[in-house]
């Protein structure tokens, strides 16, 4: 008998203290700030470098990222769009997945000094993973994500990186 109570005292002990651990990480939730918006640099293979915005309504993300330069030797563009999808939020970390598209134009204009081997060139990258994003500041977010990618429109496949750092408003 002394066991039986035992163990419905311990049984009850784990539940307690599960369902208060579950309405912490309900509150946690709650109580993150969920702003819409978010202005900062990105870099990677699949969604672009540069300067990049993203827009969060809901538990989807289209990020934007462009970064144009030009020199007397070339002149080149990265265009990249990125779809994420929050898979589960605290309040200070999302773990996500992503879908990254990236253009890249690069244009040699005088390749007298022979610096660049490489002519004209356009190039598609397309990815996919998994990311993490901390909340480093209260408006300020640090993402990583890596995966795996087709580069220069599936001539070649293999893993990547990508990362971000944003102010959200």
């Amino acid at each position: 008998m002394k066991k039986i109570l035992f163990y419905l005292f311990f049984a009850s002990a784990i539940c307690i203290q599960t369902n208060s651990i579950i309405a912490q990480e309900s509150t946690e939730v709650s109580d993150r700030i969920n702003y819409k918006h978010g202005l900062g640099m990105a870099a990677g293979f699949t969604t672009g470098y540069g300067l990049s915005y993203r827009y969060c309504p809901s538990r989807w993300t289209i990020q934007g990222t462009f970064a144009p330069y030009k020199s007397d030797y070339s002149k080149s563009l990265s265009l990249g769009i990125a779809f994420m999808y929050n898979v589960v939020e605290t309040r200070t970390t999302s773990f996500f997945v992503y879908e990254g598209n990236h253009y890249r134009y690069n244009e040699v204009l005088d390749n007298s000094t022979n610096i660049y081997p490489e002519d004209n060139k356009h190039q598609w990258n397309n990815g996919l993973g998994i990311g993490i994003e901390f909340l480093i500041f209260k408006r300020v977010s640090f993402n990583l994500m890596g995966g795996y990618a087709s580069y220069d429109a599936f001539r070649e496949i293999n893993v990547t990186g990508e990362t971000g750092l944003f102010y959200k408003f």
